[in-house]
C-alpha cells in the first residue's frame, strides 16, 4: 500500500472558453476596486455577472 494516495485531476472533454481583453491600467484598477469593495467578489465573478446581465438586456431589447 502506498504512503500517499494521489488523485490525478481529470480533464474536461471540452474546456470552458476564456474571454480576455486588454484594458488600460486605470480601467483595471477601477474594475478591481468595484469587484473588491462594492460587490465583495473576485474579478472573474464580477466579469461573469456583467456578461450574463448584458446578454439578458440584449435579449430583452431584441424582443421589444
Amino acid at each position: 500500500m502506498p504512503l500517499l494516495v494521489i488523485d490525478r485531476p481529470t480533464r474536461k472533454i471540452s474546456p470552458d472558453p476564456i474571454i480576455a481583453c486588454k484594458v488600460a491600467p486605470e480601467i483595471q484598477t477601477a474594475f478591481d476596486q468595484l469587484a473588491l469593495n462594492k460587490y465583495k467578489c473576485t474579478r472573474a465573478e464580477l466579469m461573469r455577472a456583467c456578461i450574463v446581465d448584458c446578454l439578458k438586456r440584449h435579449e430583452a431589447a431584441k424582443q421589444k
